[in-house]
């Protein structure tokens, strides 16, 4: 066998393919389809052969509400990244005669909401010259241009910044929702300046932040009363407002310590300090105004106990959260009723969708039973800037403008209560909802629950002791230990499954009638495996319990690219307990079974 020399080698390695072998290459390319999204979210596809053929649209769902957010805004990417600023100052987009000009011409539409999320103006105008559907001739265009770059000709002068206690410049529908119309109610005032975008690159209004009257406040609250006790599928949407005061951050309040909530909070701190006697622990050290050694320890406030409380008494049906920070279990709402549609940090097959990520099959066809199902959604401490499952919002919304409130003609007799919508910013969803609540989230749900004569949970949840006897970390659970699926013959004939485990003593054996437990072992070095979720199959170990009593789970995951990294995650505490009483779907976790786990990417390979 003769080898070639490293002179041969190199100059093997340097030879270029010649014409011919490259026009072989291209022969052997296969044609291919391609998905087009225009900027109104309308798509089609292009074939290999050059023909099209429409598909659904992104931007509307079956009933034409819009559901996601746009195409620009995902481009431009969430707060911390920040797009270059067109030459525009923000106050030029509420420019009435700008606004005017949009009106009347539908088509600049789509460029007006570029240049106000931060397009650069020579994009914008680059593509505004390329489209040859506007009305280049009536020189709408070039008025338009000469808006948003105040270094035009004719630049328009930046507004003066509205007064404090100003109203609220919108329709009674906006300031007050369907329901307020007409009423006399007087409107929201200005109650913080912002002129920054609440959520920079979405559907969204700007950061200013307005309250309600006393007097108005609890005439809406009373109002928002007997529409939660007309529903039968009453649906909680929560954003992160809900849980700011709590000490968790959000992305679209902009005014920081000046904010609506900054000053409640310091103004509750420095009450309680004062009241308090020399002996007394600080407020600091009460949780008062303390800082926040984690979000993952996070107490639940005024608004989680509220909600909470509603669920005690039966008023609420679901609850999409999201968030993922576990606060409203902590305070006592039952995981049964929660979607966690974003992840969360305490359900180990359930981690943090990224924006760019995809919503887990199952949340997502649960959220639509829900989006098709509720008589009525409240919404609270959300933006409402374009995100998915917002749709739930804005179905319930169009529901109720279609029915007028009354009931369906169908069996169910269902009544659309519509939405309700509770936040200190305006959002592009006022003028739709039922009705429209400006105001601090804790104050509306506590006078809600006070309403409503529904007690609330102790304000500190006292955490379960980490560090316990071996037994009281071994639950006795009827779920598939493979599947981590409830055992539909663990409910007793007629019942519940609430009321699942009278069917087995305190042991964990099998009641006549019942079926046979699965051990689940939470004891620190007990190995386990997840359920579902996009780990599902991952070899799992517990870690032990962290102060709160939550078990630490490490979960062996895998890069995109290849290899395998350990993660370590939060298993609730309440988990096993709702898990023991048959109450929830399904159990994050299983006991490994023995031999090699097949991973729901191994087997799709």
């Amino acid at each position: 066998e003769v080898r070639p020399n490293h002179k041969q080698i190199l100059k093997m390695a340097v030879v270029r393919p010649n014409l011919q072998e490259m026009m072989s290459i291209k022969d052997r390319l296969q044609p291919a389809n391609t998905t087009v999204t225009s900027l109104d979210g309308t798509r089609f596809l292009e074939k290999s052969d050059g023909s099209k053929s429409s598909l659904p649209s992104d931007a509307k769902d079956e009933e034409g509400a819009w559901a996601v957010m746009d195409e620009w805004a995902a481009s431009i990417g969430e707060k911390e990244v920040q797009a270059p600023r067109s030459g525009a100052s923000s106050s030029a987009f509420s420019n009435a005669a700008l606004l005017g000009l949009v009106r009347e011409y539908p088509a600049l539409g789509p460029y007006f909401r570029m240049a106000r999320v931060g397009v650069p103006f020579e994009s914008v105008s680059k593509r505004v010259f390329e489209d040859a559907s506007l009305p280049h001739s009536e020189g709408a265009v070039a008025r338009f241009l000469v808006f948003i770059d105040p270094g035009a000709d004719g630049a328009v002068a930046e507004a003066a910044p509205v007064p404090l206690n100003s109203p609220h410049p919108g329709t009674e529908a906006e300031m007050h929702g369907k329901l307020g119309e007409e009423t006399g109610w007087a409107p929201p005032t200005l109650a913080v300046h912002c002129d920054i975008e609440a959520r920079s690159g979405y559907a969204t209004e700007k950061g200013h932040e307005y309250l309600d009257s006393p007097e108005v406040l609890r005439a809406k609250v009373k109002l928002l009363a007997e529409r939660v006790r007309a529903s039968r599928k009453l649906v909680v949407y929560a954003g992160a407002g809900l849980s700011t005061a709590s000490g968790i951050g959000d992305y679209a309040t902009q005014t920081g310590q000046t904010g609506v909530l900054a000053k409640a909070q310091k103004a509750s701190t420095q009450q309680a300090a004062a009241a308090a006697a020399p002996s007394a622990p600080s407020a600091s050290k009460q949780g008062l105004g303390a800082a926040l050694l984690g979000p993952m320890c996070a107490r639940p406030n005024l608004g989680h106990r509220s909600l909470a409380a509603l669920a005690a008494r039966g008023h609420v049906w679901r609850f999409i959260q999201q968030n993922h920070d576990g606060l409203p279990q902590k305070a006592g709402m039952p995981q049964r009723l929660i979607n966690e549609i974003h992840g969360g940090w305490f359900d180990p097959s359930n981690p943090v969708v990224a924006m760019s990520g995809n919503l887990r099959e199952d949340l997502f066809s649960d959220l639509l039973v829900c989006e098709r199902e509720a008589d009525l959604v409240l919404a609270v401490g959300t933006s409402l800037c374009g995100m998915n499952a917002d749709r739930v919002v804005s179905s319930a919304a169009a529901r109720a403008r279609r029915e007028g409130g009354k009931k369906s003609g169908d069996k169910s007799g269902t009544q659309h209560l519509g939405s309700v919508i509770v936040s200190l910013q305006r959002t592009v969803h006022d003028a739709n909802s039922s009705l429209r609540i400006f105001a601090l989230i804790d104050d509306v749900l506590s006078l809600l629950a006070e309403e409503l004569e529904c007690p609330l949970p102790p304000a500190d949840p006292k955490p379960l002791a980490a560090q316990g006897k071996d037994e009281d970390q071994v639950f006795r659970v009827p779920y598939d230990p493979k599947t981590g699926l409830r055992l539909s013959q663990a409910s007793p004939p007629g019942g519940s499954p609430a009321t699942a485990s009278c069917c087995f003593n305190t042991t964990g054996a099998a009641q006549p009638g019942g079926v046979e437990l699965a051990t689940l072992d939470l004891r620190p070095g007990a190995l386990l495996t997840i359920s579902s979720g996009p780990d599902k199959g991952a070899k799992a170990e517990v870690l032990g319990r962290n102060r709160d009593g939550n078990f630490r789970i490490s979960v062996q995951r895998r890069f995109k690219s290849g290899g395998k990294f350990n993660s370590t995650f939060l298993l609730g505490a309440w988990w096993p307990e709702e898990a023991a009483r048959g109450e929830v779907d399904y159990i994050p976790v299983v006991p490994r079974i023995e031999g090699p786990v097949e991973r729901a990417d191994e087997a799709a390979e």
